[in-house]
């Protein structure tokens, strides 16, 4: 009799659990199918915005295993076109422990991208001449370097970075590989909507591809933005753990504009830590929607053009001013003058 009643009433006990968590998940699907509209909505608000966004970015990272320290620098202009650059200056402040007693180190790198061709520049010992490290035309085979557009984006634009993990939200939340795990109120703060998930992606080619598993906070008061993440990333040999806070805030527009990231990145393989760095990234955002395409050009840079081309500095229109105003001074005095010259007759 009592092996009866306990058989029921774990069956009673499973049955339940079953019920309630699919229950739950059908609640988290249903809330998560809002989620995604919300985000993608305010995604394409920021971006039609971003598109004129200009910053100047400071970036101190901390190698807590190597006592190293780096301060990085970034300015970042942008043109509704398509054309950009990115001019980054940073400096080694503590150097590796293999470098120990030398100097801090300093380096600058300019990446741009305009209408008729892409460049990168250095400059590796700080304040000297700018030196050409790569040019492509935009009529050759890669008219659109991928090779820059890649290291520009890898430094962190403003153009998708406030609905970004490791690629944007709306890519991630609709990849056939993407699996909700949750989505109800972050435990950190009620008012944001926190998202757990996976997304294992099928391999390609012989390198298995990185799993991802992790947690992101999304803010409804700031266009569904990300306001932190915990996100862990596995392709079997190296597994790095990031996790992010942001503090940001939108305008009226639908613009993210980010203040301040807090980051703490581990790097194991194996059972063994290979890297552990804490950084702190402030950033100074605004908007230009009307920034000269020669800002984008080795002429900026004082550097000659490639062959054919020219970017001359139009004439200000304060000079055009100018030099009418004078050429009427001088016509006036030209007809005083004149005037004095020949004085007329006296009158009878």
């Amino acid at each position: 009799m009592i092996t009866v009643w306990t058989r029921s009433a774990c069956w009673i006990v499973l049955t339940t659990a079953l019920v309630t968590g699919t229950s739950h998940r059908a609640a988290a699907q249903t809330e998560f199918a809002t989620v995604k509209t919300e985000v993608a909505a305010g995604q394409a608000r920021h971006m039609a915005q971003a598109e004129y966004v200009q910053f100047d970015r400071v970036g101190e990272q901390y190698d807590e295993l190597n006592n190293h320290a780096l301060v990085s620098r970034v300015r970042s202009r942008m043109r509704r076109t398509g054309q950009w650059y990115l001019a980054e200056d940073s400096v080694d402040v503590t150097p590796p422990p293999d470098l120990k007693g030398l100097m801090p180190r300093r380096k600058s790198g300019v990446v741009a991208l305009n209408s008729r061709y892409g460049f990168a520049l250095s400059r590796p010992g700080g304040p000297t001449e700018w030196r050409l490290n790569d040019v492509h035309l935009a009529d050759s085979v890669d008219p659109s370097p991928a090779n820059l557009k890649a290291e520009f984006l890898a430094q962190g634009t403003l153009f998708t970075r406030p609905y970004a993990i490791s690629s944007t939200l709306t890519d991630l939340f609709n990849a056939p590989s993407f699996r909700l795990l949750g989505c109800a109120p972050s435990p950190r703060n009620p008012a944001l909507v926190r998202v757990q998930f996976e997304n294992n992606p099928p391999p390609v080619g012989k390198r298995p591809p990185s799993q991802l598993s992790g947690w992101c906070d999304l803010d409804p008061g700031a266009g569904w933005s990300i306001r932190g993440f915990e996100v862990t990333s596995d392709d079997r040999v190296l597994r790095d753990t990031t996790s992010t806070d942001v503090t940001s805030s939108v305008d009226r527009d639908g613009l993210v504009r980010i203040d301040e990231e807090r980051h703490e990145i581990k790097i194991v393989k194996g059972e063994t830590l290979l890297a552990h760095r804490t950084q702190l990234t402030t950033y100074k955002i605004w908007v230009d929607r009307d920034v000269p395409e020669r800002e984008f050009s080795l002429t900026a840079y004082g550097l000659p053009e490639p062959p054919g081309i020219s970017f001359v500095r139009p004439t200000p229109m304060y000079v055009w001013l100018l030099v009418g105003a004078g050429g009427f001074a001088i016509l006036a005095l030209v007809f005083r003058w004149l005037t004095h010259r020949n004085p007329a007759p006296a009158t009878l």
